[in-house]
């Protein structure tokens, strides 16, 4: 089995469950992300022991930094659980290809709420999970990805 359509179903079994329960709950259980992060750096080692550990590391820490900082800069509005998905996202995505990934969860995030917003069933104070738009954004840049779309070549290192 191709080892891409692998990890890719990997993250996707592990998504299903987390975003029905950030959905349901507002929080996603560390034995999810976890699982997802162990699931994924396994496989990326056994399809290709080259990058190595650290390599793979960097990848995964990207996504992790940048949302982290998004969370001490906005007063907590991304949850530490959402910080720890992103891990997964920057393992199953090459190189920096988690940029436009994040790019694709808020513009995906921005076009499912706002509307809600502009219609008053929500307001700013209202909280929303991130995970389900996370992982939409991931999954769409990795089908972009693994399908061999062009202008994102450039975003592997």
């Amino acid at each position: 089995m191709n080892t891409a359509l692998l990890c890719g179903s990997v993250y996707t079994g592990f998504l299903l469950p987390i975003c029905w329960y950030d959905c349901t709950r507002l929080r996603i259980p560390n034995l999810l992300s976890g699982g997802s992060f162990a699931s994924l750096l396994l496989l990326q080692l056994l399809r290709d022991p080259s990058p190595g550990l650290l390599l793979l590391a960097a990848g995964a820490a990207g996504p992790v930094l940048l949302l982290f900082l998004m969370h001490r800069l906005t007063g907590e509005g991304i949850g530490l659980g959402d910080i720890k998905l992103s891990a997964s996202t920057g393992l199953l995505l090459p190189g920096i290809t988690w940029i436009p990934a994040l790019s694709a969860a808020a513009l995906i995030g921005l076009i499912t709420v706002l509307p809600l917003h502009i219609a008053g069933k929500i307001n700013r104070k209202t909280r929303i999970p991130f995970a389900p738009f996370l992982g939409a954004g991931t999954i769409l840049i990795w089908i972009l990805s693994v399908t061999g779309y062009a202008p994102l070549s450039r975003w592997h290192i």
